[in-house]
């Protein structure tokens, strides 16, 4: 994970001495800070689905690439359209907790 712009923001703004943990997963890091070893940044759509975990801050611009853009709809996907169709269905309803605009 240290090539993610998060980690990057951390290595510049926090001092070494205040780093207790290290990870090499998203998952590894949202347990860890659910077990209430510190703070760290997590996607929205992790963080905000683990009970316990509070936002200090909003989204905002340390991301690591644009949010995710959608097709406007099924017919955007081709192969196995049943299956296809009832994923990009679900992504569209779940898009705004996919982005942290909950």
């Amino acid at each position: 994970m240290a090539t993610l712009n998060v980690v990057k923001f951390v290595q510049e703004h926090i001092s070494p001495e205040r780093i207790v943990y290290k990870v090499k997963t998203v998952l590894g890091l949202a347990e860890a800070i659910q077990e209430a070893l510190g703070l760290g940044h997590l996607p929205c759509l992790i963080g905000d689905a683990r009970p316990g975990l509070v936002r200090l801050v909003p989204p905002d611009g340390v991301r690591d690439r644009p949010p995710a853009s959608y097709p406007s709809g099924p017919a955007s996907f081709s192969a196995r359209p049943g299956f296809l169709d009832f994923v990009a269905a679900e992504v569209v309803k779940q898009r705004k907790f996919i982005e942290g605009a909950t």
